[in-house]
């Protein structure tokens, strides 16, 4: 997660991470958001989708937006 994330604002959460050269270079499927804490991991969100291929001469930012309706 990247520093100042996530962050808030009326009904709306926002994820971002940023994958460098040597992270997560493989065929993109499928992304996540889950909480890992002391007590286990809870996934909070998922999605497939095809995302393409992460080389190692590539840097991607996933920005993931969750806005909450009543």
């Amino acid at each position: 997660m990247e520093d100042g994330y996530p962050s808030t604002a009326t009904n709306v959460l926002t994820f971002r991470s940023v994958f460098a050269t040597d992270e997560a270079n493989f065929q993109w499927e499928e992304w996540g958001i889950k909480n890992v804490n002391t007590t286990g991991t809870t996934l909070f969100n998922r999605k497939q989708e095809a995302l393409g291929v992460k080389t190692n001469t590539q840097t991607w930012q996933m920005t993931a937006t969750l806005t909450f309706t009543t």
